[in-house]
């Protein structure tokens, strides 16, 4: 069954991917390397994809602000105590453009070869692009419902 909210209305945040890919060949590696790897979609916060670690205990999460919020990846959801931050504001990580920061134990610079990818091939990308039509066509219906009250 596919849980509705109001806000799915309005946001586009099913079609995010599933699995993301932190990876850098650049100079955060030798402070940030833990937090490198594979992220699975594991809740929502706000109005934003959640994605756990595969192998550690580090969450890459979405944390607004009063005019804008960021990207960023650490040990608990909604706490600015992390190593790698981006302030593209974007719905989905995947379509993040801006540059990554990472903390160096002296404060944040910058990593522009960071980058955060979704990590299905295309026969899981198929499949996701499919279960998000059948969820945004049903919300669409909803939605239909809520504002023209039929």
């Amino acid at each position: 069954m596919v849980s509705f909210e109001t806000n799915d209305c309005f946001l586009g945040q099913d079609r995010c991917c599933p699995t993301i890919t932190l990876s850098t060949t650049g100079v955060s590696n030798s402070s940030q390397a833990i937090r490198m790897g594979l992220y699975e979609r594991v809740d929502t916060y706000f109005d934003r994809p959640v994605y756990l670690h595969s192998e550690v205990d580090e969450y890459l999460f979405y944390m607004g602000g009063r005019s804008r919020g960021l990207w960023m990846v650490g040990p608990e959801v909604g706490l600015f105590s992390g190593g790698l931050a981006n302030r593209g504001d974007t719905i989905c990580i995947e379509d993040v453009r801006s540059e990554w920061k990472y903390a160096d134990g002296s404060g944040w610079s910058k990593d522009p070869l960071l980058k955060a990818k979704c990590a299905k091939d295309s026969a899981g990308k198929k499949i996701v692009i499919i279960a998000t039509l059948v969820r945004l066509a049903l919300n669409a219906y909803k939605c239909r419902q809520l504002i023209v009250g039929i």
